[in-house]
C-alpha cells in the first residue's frame, strides 16, 4: 500500500502535530551547515502554510512555528527563532492569528487608504511582517500587466518584502500531434498549470532540454521594478533631505506614488499600467 497523505481533520491529534512538526525540524537540521551563515542574518524564510482558512490550520501552522523558534541546532550556534517563518494568503485577516513573523498577501484592498490601514495594523497591533505575491494588480497574464510596476507598488505602500511565485517550465502549446515551447522572452500569454506557464508571475524557467535555469522577459521587467524601488528608497532616506535637488526628487516620488495608488484603486481586468521607465527618468531629471 502507498503512503497515506494526512488530511487536514488529522492535525487536530497533538500525535500528528509533533510527526508533521518533526519532519519541518528534521528537514531544518539537514540544511544546518548550508543555512546557519544565513538564518542568524535573517535572511532565509521558510514558508509552512499556503492560505490558511480555517481554525485547525491555524493551530497547526502556532505548533509547527513553535517547534521550529524553540530549537537551535547541536552546536548552539544556529538558533532558529531568527528564521523568518511566513505564510501566503489571499488577503489580510480581520483578526491577528498565527504565530508568525510575515504574512504574504496576494492582494490588498484596492482604496490607498484601507490597504495602507491594514498594513499598518498588521505591523504595529499584531507585530508581524508584511509582503506581497503575486499582487491581484499585476498578475502578468495579461498584455499591459508590467512586472515593472511591481517595484512601484511596493514603494507607494512602503513595503519591502516581495516573493516571487515559482519556477515553472517552458509553456507547451500541441498543433497537429506537434509539441512546441513557449518562449517567455516573447510570449506572455501561453502555457497552463500542468504545462508550465509563461504569464502570471512567474518569472524564471527551466528549460526542458537542458534543465537549465533561464530568466524571462518579465523577470527582467521585475528586476528594474527592483532597481525603481531600491533608487527611490535611497532618495527618500537621503540624509541630505533640506538638499534641494533631494526635496524635488522626493515630492516627485510622492507624486508618483499617489498615481500608482490611484491605478491600484481603479484597478480594472487589463489595466493601464504606468511606464516605469517614463516616470523613474521624471525623477532623476531633477538631478541634473
Amino acid at each position: 500500500m502507498g503512503k497515506k497523505a494526512y488530511r487536514r481533520g488529522d492535525y487536530k491529534s497533538a500525535e500528528k502535530l509533533d510527526i508533521v512538526a518533526k519532519k519541518h525540524v528534521d528537514h531544518l537540521v539537514f540544511y544546518d551547515d548550508a543555512l546557519k551563515n544565513y538564518v542568524n542574518n535573517g535572511k532565509i524564510s521558510l514558508r509552512i502554510c499556503d492560505e490558511p482558512v480555517d481554525e485547525t490550520h491555524l493551530k497547526y501552522i502556532d505548533y509547527v512555528y513553535g517547534q521550529i523558534s524553540a530549537m537551535s541546532s547541536p552546536d548552539g550556534k544556529t538558533k532558529y527563532k531568527n528564521l523568518k517563518t511566513v505564510v501566503t494568503k489571499g488577503g489580510p485577516p480581520k483578526d491577528k492569528f498565527g504565530a508568525v513573523d510575515r504574512w504574504y498577501f496576494r492582494s490588498i484592498p484596492k482604496a490607498a487608504s484601507e490597504a495602507r490601514a491594514i498594513i499598518d495594523k498588521i505591523r504595529k497591533d499584531y507585530t508581524q511582517e508584511f509582503g506581497l505575491y503575486l499582487n491581484n494588480a499585476h498578475k502578468m497574464n495579461m498584455p499591459n500587466r508590467r512586472p515593472r510596476f511591481i517595484g512601484w507598488v511596493l514603494t507607494s505602500f512602503d513595503i519591502d518584502c516581495y516573493m516571487i511565485f515559482a519556477v515553472n517550465k517552458y509553456g507547451e502549446i500541441t498543433i497537429s500531434g506537434e509539441t512546441y515551447y513557449i518562449n517567455p522572452w516573447t510570449d506572455k500569454l501561453g502555457g497552463s498549470a500542468t504545462k508550465g506557464n509563461d504569464g502570471m508571475g512567474i518569472f524564471i524557467y527551466e528549460y526542458p532540454e537542458t534543465k537549465q535555469l533561464l530568466m524571462s522577459i518579465r523577470g527582467e521587467h521585475f528586476r528594474d521594478g527592483i532597481e525603481d524601488f531600491e533608487i527611490m528608497k535611497m532618495i527618500t532616506k537621503s540624509t541630505q533631505q533640506s538638499n534641494a535637488k533631494i526635496k524635488a526628487a522626493i515630492a516627485q516620488i510622492e507624486k508618483e506614488k499617489n498615481e500608482t495608488a490611484l491605478r491600484m484603486e481603479k484597478y480594472v481586468d487589463n489595466p493601464d499600467i504606468k511606464n516605469g521607465f517614463v516616470q523613474m527618468q521624471t525623477i532623476l531629471k531633477n538631478f541634473k
